[in-house]
């Protein structure tokens, strides 16, 4: 069945041919479905590309440090009217200087691909007018596309080369009369994406939205067993909520944020006896996302740098 869903997934993966060339790299965009409720989640994944011949350094952080200083990886949506409007994480063109801890970064060798899959919650991209009231938000057709600063050295002076992703279309659908009610609620949900409110707040939130059984409704029951994890810290909790999610919805793309959630608790300190647990959600997170670095850096596909002259 793994197989098969393995199958599924990379069939559904919808992504334009148009890749931008570089020296160095090449990023390559894959929205998980391409026509959407309005405002509805889905997943977002980013694949970067060693066409080097030596090995990539790339900052150890989720989404290529989408989410976490120093912000390397920016991601731009242009709305059906031509404006352009950054997600909230990113920060443009960083100048970034290297830490002195090799753990910080890995080593993608030539040839090679990491990718990362995200939640693209489109909150996290809209002007506030729109972050209060996402049923306002424009029906039609959206492009998104990202850029990502390569930290390199050159005559004693570092500087970030940037690269260009390929540019993906998708289309926002008018509101069905049944979707206001999930809109209105995740309308409530901005303080939580944008200004990091506490995760355990936002689970009534969430559940209400599991209950309009909406298009809405599959992402918020990953969302509420994404939360049991962080809130309860206990694996088998999350386990358990992760087989009745499965169940409810085999094969959804949404699996990936639980797994996420739960690969992150596996390898916590108390839980270093428990290798069941780690080598099943390592096979499960590599059947779904081969390329994802901590799957390949537990496969030893890929590697930190051992000294920080490795980096340089």
């Amino acid at each position: 069945m793994k197989g098969v869903k393995a199958i599924v997934i990379s069939a559904l993966m919808l992504s334009s041919s148009l890749v931008i060339a570089d020296p160095a790299a090449t990023i390559h965009l894959r929205l998980y479905k391409d026509t959407l409720s309005l405002a509805e989640p889905t997943c977002l994944t980013a694949e970067i590309t060693n066409n080097s011949n030596k090995d990539l350094v790339l900052f150890n952080g989720p989404m290529f440090g989408l989410q976490s200083d120093p912000y390397l990886f920016s991601l731009f949506l242009i709305n059906p009217f031509g404006e352009e409007w950054s997600y909230s994480g990113s920060r443009g063109l960083v100048n970034y200087d290297y830490l002195p801890s090799p753990t910080l970064w890995y080593l993608i060798p030539p040839g090679k691909s990491v990718s990362n899959t995200m939640l693209a919650t489109w909150t996290d991209f809209v002007p506030d007018e729109y972050q209060e009231a996402l049923e306002k938000l424009p029906t039609g057709t959206y492009k998104l596309y990202a850029t990502f600063e390569i930290p390199e050295e050159k005559v004693g002076h570092k500087f970030n080369r940037t690269v260009y992703s390929d540019t993906i279309e998708f289309v926002f659908l008018p509101p069905r009369w049944e979707d206001f009610q999930a809109l209105v609620i995740m309308d409530s949900l901005r303080w939580f994406y944008r200004a990091g409110g506490a995760r355990r707040d936002v689970d009534p939130f969430i559940r209400h939205i599991m209950e309009t059984h909406t298009s809405y409704s599959e992402c918020a029951h990953a969302l509420h067993v994404s939360l049991i994890g962080s809130s309860t810290n206990n694996i088998d909790s999350l386990m358990l909520e992760k087989a009745i999610f499965d169940k409810a919805y085999p094969g959804s793309q949404f699996e990936v944020i639980i797994l996420n959630e739960l690969f992150g608790l596996a390898f916590q300190p108390e839980y270093k006896e428990r290798v069941d647990a780690q080598n099943t959600v390592i096979q499960d997170l590599s059947i779904i996302e081969p390329n994802d670095p901590r799957v390949l850096l537990k496969q030893g596909k890929i590697r930190h740098p051992r000294t920080l002259e490795e980096i340089k």
